[in-house]
């Protein structure tokens, strides 16, 4: 009997050995599968406990019919996601630590991070965001947006009532830019430097909110140059036609209202401002009518002092 039993325990020896170096593959199994310490899909020498090695698009598919939550989980020794994308040199990775996610290679300065998995901070170029999004750069350009499809691209920046409130920087006071309805403001998140009123032929305000006109500045302007477009320059007072008051006329003027007439008075300016090019219209108006004046009495003086010559030649004839 013992005999008999040694070629059977031969036989499946044989089979056992066999079946740890081979698992054979199905009739529609291109390459078999290979067990020694490592699982090999589609190669004989795997390289990790699970090797598929192929030459179609998609080297893998996990398909779950019943659940619609489902997920293939990655962990290492403590129970962190590590997983390795590609053969480059650094590594990309894809790993987690407690309540974290990384994208990036495998050393201490990942591209992307996720901080916090129920409604978390992202960053990019940084481990440590402090805003729902917090892109760090060390290059001049810290985020590029572009649409190849549209010429009347936007990015939209709201709070909770659809205002706009974008922070620059991260200097004190904070510089901002803001809008409230059909307003954008630009400055500290205090007292705005800019503001313009209405989007659609609106006003500009630099150190007020209130401008009354196209550009209404609240303190001073330093200029190289000051260009004023104007019609209606008055050259007219050298016109033959134009009546010159007499200067009898303006003193009484002046002594009743204390100022020259058509300029306007110290109230009127603390009031309403000046307008700088009526008044330099005003001004030149002016100094034509004095042209005017000097010009009447330099005749007036001549004409006194031929009479005060021919006066002398009379006198030196009558001695």
């Amino acid at each position: 009997m013992t005999k008999k039993i040694y070629p059977f325990v031969i036989i499946l020896l044989t089979v056992t050995s066999s079946s740890f170096a081979q698992w054979a593959g199905s009739t529609t199994t291109a390459n078999p599968i290979y067990r020694d310490g490592n699982v090999g899909i589609g190669t004989t020498t795997p390289q990790a406990p699970l090797n598929v090695v192929t030459t179609g698009d998609e080297i893998a598919v996990f398909k779950n019919t019943t659940a619609t939550n489902s997920r293939i989980v990655v962990v290492n020794t403590v129970g962190q996601v590590n997983l390795g994308i590609g053969a480059a040199n650094p590594h990309p990775y894809v790993w987690s630590a407690t309540n974290k996610f990384y994208i990036g290679d495998d050393g201490p300065s990942p591209t992307f991070f996720v901080k916090g998995m129920n409604a978390g901070f992202v960053g990019i170029g940084t481990t440590d965001p402090w805003t729902p999004l917090t892109v760090v750069s060390n290059n001049n350009f810290v985020a590029h947006f572009q649409s190849t499809g549209s010429n009347n691209s936007a990015i939209s920046v709201s709070n909770a009532i659809g205002q706009v409130n974008l922070g620059i920087g991260a200097a004190t006071p904070h510089p901002y830019i803001w809008s409230n309805t059909n307003n954008l403001f630009i400055g500290s998140d205090g007292a705005p430097t800019v503001f313009i009123n209405g989007m659609t032929g609106g006003n500009v305000g630099i150190g007020t909110t209130t401008p009354q006109a196209k550009l209404a500045v609240n303190g001073d302007i330093f200029a190289k140059k000051i260009k004023v477009t104007l019609a209606g320059w008055p050259d007219y007072v050298f016109d033959n036609k134009y009546k010159l008051p007499s200067l009898t006329d303006i003193e009484k003027f002046i002594k009743q209202y204390k100022h020259l007439p058509n300029v306007p008075s110290a109230e009127e300016v603390k009031k309403d401002g000046i307008d700088l090019g009526e008044n330099q219209a005003t001004l030149l108006k002016k100094i034509e009518e004095l042209t005017l004046y000097v010009i009447e009495q330099n005749k007036k003086l001549e004409a006194q002092q031929r009479q005060l010559e021919s006066l002398k030649k009379q006198v030196q004839k009558s001695k």
